[in-house]
């Protein structure tokens, strides 16, 4: 349809905007976050894999490669760039990406 694209948001305005979710929201997790990173936790251990490279997209404040650092190396991304200085403090032996 002609004529009804929107205009996405600049980088710095995604940027920003999840900047204050995340301050917002991952304070306190929701129960149901933590359900899903456990399954996911499970998952992994199911595998059995040696030394996986693991990547974490949207990786927030890092409360899930806290835990996934048990497994192998982490990458966590993330484009807030607030949430990635608490993940690195909080996992300082894992790679974080803006």
């Amino acid at each position: 349809m002609k004529g009804h694209y929107q205009t996405l948001p600049s980088p710095e305005q995604q940027q920003l905007w999840w900047n204050d979710w995340n301050q917002t929201f991952l304070r306190n997790l929701h129960p149901e976050k933590v359900r899903q990173g456990d399954t996911a936790l499970s998952l992994l251990r199911l595998l059995n894999l040696r030394q996986p490279q693991i990547l974490e997209v949207g990786c927030a404040n890092g409360w899930l490669c806290e835990k996934l650092v048990e497994f192998g190396a982490v990458t966590g991304i993330d484009i807030a760039d607030v949430s990635i200085a608490e993940a690195r403090s909080r996992v300082p032996s894992t790679r974080f990406i803006v």
